[in-house]
């Protein structure tokens, strides 16, 4: 199979093995890649500079590499722990400027005794388990906390991320194991909120994809569930640049680079 893509500035993009060739030509042709997931996908169809993530190439331009991909740069748990302190930022603002939802400042929160968890309408052995998790956390009187809370066209969305490169637990393990998974509504600035669907963010793409997400949108709609890889975000925005993401990262820069100078004795 092959695939037309435009980009910018008439470029041809070209895949081969693990690399990538971007040069001035006027068409742009990708091979077929060997992931379903990907071709699927329409929001990574509008983004072709995620291409090169998907299969871990690098991107060349005339003869030299233009950036490091992601996993290349957040490559030790010190890097990690850095990037940890600020992704939230950067996954609020890219869920504004690239999906249209407006981010609500703070957390919501999820009390378990006051609202019982979503009815599901298709049980498994994971579903029963998380449904303890959830009686659990009643019988504790305590609350669990989403990363944020979006909001589009009247809609309300939870959204979670684990971010870690280095996070070790495979996803469907995390998910199945979240309690929040189950949440309906939460209170946010003391109103009460009923919630339409729920967005999760994962560093990179899990092998079979689609049926982890066909198995938890079966047992929670109506809500709906979607999955977005901060990986493959942080690599497009690298690539493109957007002043959003370049005003986040110059500010976390001058925080750090002003650490590291007093701990040389150079700060002022």
């Amino acid at each position: 199979m092959v695939r037309k893509v435009d980009l910018p500035c008439g470029w041809a993009f070209s895949m081969a093995g693990n690399s990538a060739e971007v040069n001035d030509q006027k068409s742009s042709v990708f091979p077929h890649l060997g992931t379903n997931s990907f071709s699927e996908s329409a929001w990574l169809q509008n983004h072709p500079y995620i291409l090169r993530v998907v299969t871990g190439a690098t991107i060349v331009i005339g003869g030299k590499v233009m950036m490091k991909e992601a996993n290349d740069i957040i490559s030790n748990s010190t890097r990690a722990t850095l990037f940890g302190r600020f992704y939230e930022k950067i996954i609020r603002k890219w869920l504004e400027a690239e999906l249209g939802f407006q981010a609500r400042t703070g957390k919501p929160r999820i009390y378990w005794k006051e609202y019982p968890p979503l009815r599901v309408r298709h049980r498994n052995e994971r579903i029963t388990k998380l449904l303890s998790i959830v009686e659990d956390s009643k019988r504790s009187k305590s609350y669990c906390t989403p990363d944020g809370l979006v909001e589009k066209g009247g809609r309300y969305f939870v959204w979670e991320a684990k971010n870690w490169p280095k996070w070790h637990e495979p996803i469907d393990n995390v998910l199945w194991n979240s309690p929040w998974l189950l949440a309906k509504r939460v209170d946010y600035r003391k109103t009460k909120l009923d919630l339409s669907g729920i967005l999760f963010f994962w560093w990179s793409r899990p092998p079979k994809e689609s049926l982890l997400l066909a198995g938890i949108r079966l047992c929670i709609a109506p809500l709906s569930f979607d999955i977005y890889y901060t990986r493959e975000i942080l690599n497009e925005c690298i690539a493109t640049k957007p002043k959003w993401y370049t005003s986040i990262i110059e500010e976390e820069q001058s925080d750090i680079d002003k650490f590291f100078l007093e701990l040389l004795g150079k700060g002022e």
